[in-house]
């Protein structure tokens, strides 16, 4: 009995030992203040999800406003317009985070260590950048594709589909990036702004900004 027990101990020692180191290079680099990646209990599940449902209002509340006020009339100009707009706010957003280089871990990296607000505004810049990028190239598909073949993207959805989806997953896979077409609720589970919400905004949100914010 003494022996069993103890090699029941032994191994969930070793298990111990083992979800601390996997959890500890999920994000290497980033040090203590970044959290580690996070494995989604039941009662968490929700968090990704309602973070889903607000990301994409997000997008789409930017996505509109650019179709409403980004040459309406005019794919090709609306798209380059956009994407424009998405490459200078990155530019501004990657000075503003402090970052040498351009690759993400280390904008992330220079963006956790800044203050709370310069943080939070700098993630939104970051947001708007993507939004902006996403939308002026999807509108340029768009406009290329109505301009080549005579016909709404719209109206022969699954050429024009197939060809757009069939070019970006080429395009990720050859540069090794197939992990940015994640998005929450797939994101969520192993990146946060690192508690930039909790710091500022929990004593006006009370008990939602500490059950989103608490640690796992």
């Amino acid at each position: 009995m003494a022996t069993a027990g103890r090699m029941r101990g032994q191994a969930s020692k070793a298990i111990r030992v083992l979800s601390h180191r996997v959890h500890s290079k999920c994000r290497p680099g980033l040090g203590p203040v970044a959290p580690s990646c996070r494995p989604l209990r039941s009662a968490g599940c929700i968090e990704p999800l309602l973070v889903a449902a607000a990301v994409t209002s997000f997008w789409r509340g930017a996505w509109y406003v650019m179709d409403a006020v980004l040459f309406p009339g005019d794919l090709l100009r609306s798209g380059l317009a956009s994407l424009g707009i998405g490459w200078a706010s990155f530019t501004v957003a990657h000075k503003a985070a402090g970052a040498t280089q351009a690759a993400g871990p280390d904008l992330r990296a220079a963006a956790l260590r800044t203050p709370p607000l310069r943080r939070l505004a700098v993630l939104y810049c970051l947001g708007l950048s993507v939004v902006s990028c996403w939308r002026g190239v999807w509108v340029l598909w768009d406009g290329v594709y109505e301009r080549l073949t005579g016909t709404p993207a719209t109206q022969d959805a699954l050429a024009s589909g197939l060809a757009s989806h069939a070019l970006g997953l080429v395009v990720v896979i050859a540069t090794g990036h197939l992990a940015s077409v994640t998005a929450p609720p797939a994101l969520i589970a192993v990146i946060t702004d690192a508690g930039a919400f909790s710091g500022v905004f929990a004593p006006y949100f009370g008990s939602l900004a500490i059950l989103f914010s608490r640690r796992r």
